[in-house]
């Protein structure tokens, strides 16, 4: 059986390769089909200028001639290119964008299309504001939240200390401030930051102030 096996693998690689007589096939001049490739994914941040390199794409034989790119999903090429590189400008609002990518050989044939995915990251900030407190009239209460964003920057920490709905502290800098609360209550301390592309993120921290703390 495997003697079998052996002589029909010699005789598709002859019939393959060869043609009667002992003439070598010859391929047309485009090698066949041509072949996509993007090399890779993209991470990026709202309207960042990103670059989606096609230029592996390959014509065994042959050669690719233009680059058919789909940014939409649409499934119609949007952008044809004659080089294997495509720049754009991506997208503001944050999810992942399926990219496609066709090429087109000398022949005029068309490849099957490749794949890539642009993230576009989440710019709205990330903070903490710390935790609630329960202090005694008088006390000073120190407010040190954390503010952060993947893309783009922190431009504004503000502060509503007394739940007011009036933001008295605002700072391009840093959000640590202090409030020394002298009336019994429960205050509702507002935090948000704003960053470089014009969005927005906050916490509350409860502040309850009594005459006596609880034994």
């Amino acid at each position: 059986m495997l003697r079998i096996h052996h002589t029909i693998i010699i005789t598709l690689l002859f019939s393959v390769f060869h043609l009667e007589g002992g003439d070598t096939v010859q391929e047309s001049s485009s090698g066949g089909i041509p072949i996509a490739i993007i090399r890779m994914s993209k991470i990026c941040c709202p309207g960042e200028m990103v670059t989606f390199d096609g230029w592996a794409s390959i014509d065994i034989g042959g050669e690719v001639t233009a680059w058919h790119w789909t940014l939409d999903c649409s499934g119609c090429p949007d952008t044809v290119v004659d080089m294997g590189e495509l720049t754009i400008r991506a997208p503001l609002k944050s999810q992942s964008y399926l990219i496609l990518l066709q090429v087109t050989d000398n022949d005029n044939r068309v490849s099957v299309p490749d794949s890539a995915v642009l993230h576009v990251m989440e710019d709205r900030p990330k903070v903490t504001v710390g935790p609630d407190l329960t202090v005694q009239t008088g006390t000073r209460v120190l407010f040190e939240p954390e503010a952060f964003c993947h893309c783009g920057s922190i431009v504004s920490f503000e502060w509503d200390l007394d739940g007011d709905g009036i933001f008295e502290y605002d700072s391009p800098k840093n959000g640590n401030t202090s409030k020394a609360y002298f009336r019994p209550g429960k205050y509702r301390a507002r935090f948000r930051a704003k960053n470089s592309y014009g969005t927005d993120a906050g916490g509350l921290r409860t502040i309850v102030v009594t005459r006596e703390l609880p034994r």
